[in-house]
C-alpha cells in the first residue's frame, strides 16, 4: 500500500486519518519540497526513512512503488497540493502494475490556507501553475487569457521559475501583461508566502522582488475590494429589505410613473452624492446590499446600513442595465421587499456586465 498524504503549508491542520496513515507505515519517503517540523519529525523520526539521497519526485514515486511491491506498506509525505500534481505521477508510474493499492489523502492546500489569512478573496476560481515545465508557452498564455476574460478569481502556483530558455520571469511578466490588458491595473493582488507573509496590493504595483517560486498569487476578479482590511470577492451577506415608509411612497410613486426621472432638480437634498447623475432611484432599490464594493459602509455604532458614499446606483449606465431589468419583476409596491434576493441578482449582473470609469 502506497499512502500519499499531503501535509499541505499548514501541518498544524493535518487530518486524523493521515496521521493514523503515517503511524501504521513501515517506511517514509519525502517529496523533494518537504521539510518536516519538529511536529511531524517526531511521527517521522520512529520510522524507516529512505529516498533522501533522490533529487526529483519521479525517482522518489518509483522507489515507493518498488518497496510497495516488496510487501512494505509506504507513507509519501507530500507538501502542498499532492493531490492534484503528486498524485497524477504516482498514478502513472503504479499503472505498469497490478499489485499496487494507493490511497491518497488530502491536504490544507495553499489556496485554502492563502484564502484562511486574506479572508475571502474566492468565488469561482480557477488555479493555475504557472512554471510548470511541461506546459509550453503557448498554452500557458491560453489559460490566463481565457482565466482573465471570464472575470474568474486566480490562484497561481509557481510565479517565478527557469522554464523556458532560463528566463526566470518571462512567464510572471506574460502573465502581468495580460491581466493588465483585459482586467487593469487597479486588480487587486494578493502576494502569499508560505510563512504565512503577505501583502495586497493593485497589479500595477506588483514586481519580481515580491514574488517567490514557493509564492501564491491570488488575483481578484471585478467584484473583489478590501473590506476592514480582508480582500473580499463578491457579497454572500442578505439582509432582509427593511422598506421603511419614506421608501415605500417612492415606490408608489414609481410604481404609478411618477418618480423621477433624471436629475431631480426640484429635491431640497440636491447635491446628495459627489457624483449625481440621475435621481431614478432616490431610494435604491437594493437597499441594504451590505456590499463595500460600491461605497456601502455600517454605521457601527448603531448596526445600521449606510449608502451616503455610494454613488453606483445614480450613474447613467447603471439605471440604463437595471431599469428594464427591475421593471420586469416589480409587479406591486411590497415586491420591492419580497423580491429582495431576486433583486440583488439584477445588482450584481449590472456589476459584472457594466464598466464605470
Amino acid at each position: 500500500m502506497i499512502s500519499l498524504i499531503g501535509i499541505g503549508v499548514d501541518e498544524g491542520n493535518i487530518s486524523f486519518n493521515a496521521l493514523k496513515a503515517i503511524k501504521d507505515a513501515d517506511v517514509i519517503i519525502k517529496d523533494v519540497n518537504f521539510k518536516p517540523s519538529a511536529f511531524m519529525f517526531d511521527y517521522i523520526m520512529v520510522k524507516e526513512v529512505i529516498g533522501d539521497d533522490l533529487g526529483d519526485n519521479t525517482s522518489k514515486i518509483e522507489l515507493a512503488v518498488s518497496a510497495s511491491r516488496e510487501g512494505k506498506n509506504i507513507a509519501f509525505l507530500s507538501a502542498d497540493y499532492s493531490n492534484v500534481h503528486l498524485s497524477n505521477l504516482l498514478i502513472n508510474v503504479s499503472s505498469k502494475f497490478k499489485d499496487v493499492e494507493l490511497k491518497i489523502y488530502p491536504a490544507i492546500s495553499s489556496v485554502d490556507f492563502a484564502a484562511s489569512i486574506l479572508g475571502a478573496p474566492f468565488d469561482d476560481y480557477a488555479v493555475i501553475k504557472l512554471n510548470n515545465p511541461l506546459s509550453p508557452l503557448s498554452e500557458i498564455e491560453n489559460k490566463l487569457e481565457t482565466t482573465a476574460k471570464s472575470n474568474l478569481v486566480l490562484a497561481l502556483y509557481s510565479p517565478v521559475g527557469v522554464v523556458d530558455e532560463d528566463i526566470e520571469f518571462e512567464r510572471f511578466n506574460l502573465f502581468k501583461d495580460i491581466f493588465k490588458n483585459i482586467r487593469g491595473d487597479t486588480t487587486l493582488v494578493a502576494v502569499v508566502n508560505s510563512d504565512a507573509d503577505f501583502k495586497i496590493i493593485q497589479l500595477a504595483d506588483l514586481n519580481e522582488d515580491m514574488v517567490q517560486e514557493d509564492s501564491l498569487l491570488v488575483v481578484g476578479n471585478s467584484m473583489t475590494h478590501l473590506t476592514e482590511g480582508y480582500m473580499v470577492t463578491g457579497c454572500e451577506y442578505l439582509l432582509e429589505n427593511p422598506f421603511m415608509q419614506s421608501s415605500r411612497e417612492f415606490y408608489e410613486k414609481y410604481m404609478n410613473g411618477e418618480s423621477p426621472r433624471g436629475i431631480d432638480e426640484e429635491c431640497e437634498f440636491l447635491p446628495c452624492h459627489e457624483i449625481l447623475e440621475t435621481c431614478d432611484y432616490c431610494y435604491c432599490p437594493f437597499y441594504p446590499c451590505a456590499d463595500n464594493l460600491t461605497g456601502g459602509v455600517w454605521i457601527k455604532e448603531k448596526n445600521v446600513w449606510s449608502c451616503m458614499a455610494c454613488d453606483w446606483v445614480h450613474r447613467k449606465e447603471v439605471v440604463e442595465f437595471i431599469r428594464p431589468r427591475i421593471d420586469s419583476i416589480l409587479n406591486e409596491v411590497d415586491d420591492v421587499k419580497n423580491k429582495h434576493e431576486e433583486l440583488l441578482k439584477i445588482r450584481r449582473e449590472c456589476l459584472l456586465n457594466v464598466k464605470l470609469e
